[in-house]
């Protein structure tokens, strides 16, 4: 068990290319998404889990580039090798945008409705020349951010 709960997500926009790696907590993230599916039993294992996952990040995370809605779809996931107290689970999501990317505007919502203490932490790169930018998200606070490039 653990006494925090966050979500870290690396971004990195290049070009018209969004690719987004969220980790987060591995029991949080089932139990999130057994509220989701409904399915009290549901684990990152179930077969079709990354497409559940992608409906939920989609839901819980609204990103927009150039005023565009982006849809994002999972192409990798798996367990956290690199950590060895805690239990946790990564994402790799894809969210191509039609043009390159000008604003970027988002609001991390995972595990809100779950958790109130909890913190979604976002660190975007922005290609080329690796332009930094960190977002933070908190449950009382439903403001979008936006990015200009």
């Amino acid at each position: 068990m653990h006494d925090i709960h966050l979500t870290y997500s690396r971004v990195v926009v290049d070009g018209a290319s969004v690719l987004w790696r969220v980790r987060l907590f591995r029991d949080d993230l089932e139990k999130a998404l057994a509220v989701y599916t409904k399915n009290p039993a549901f684990k990152v294992s179930t077969p079709g889990a990354d497409s559940v996952f992608a409906a939920y990040f989609n839901a819980e995370v609204p990103v927009t580039a150039n005023g565009k809605r982006l849809t994002g779809r999972v192409l990798q996931s798996g367990k956290d090798a690199e950590v060895t107290d805690q239990d946790m689970w990564w994402y790799l999501i894809e969210l191509p945008s039609p043009s390159t990317v000008m604003t970027f505007t988002t609001r991390v919502g995972l595990l809100f409705e779950h958790f109130t203490d909890q913190r979604n932490v976002v660190t975007l790169l922005k290609m080329p020349g690796e332009g930094r930018h960190s977002l933070y998200f908190v449950r009382d606070d439903a403001r979008m951010q936006t990015l200009s490039f």
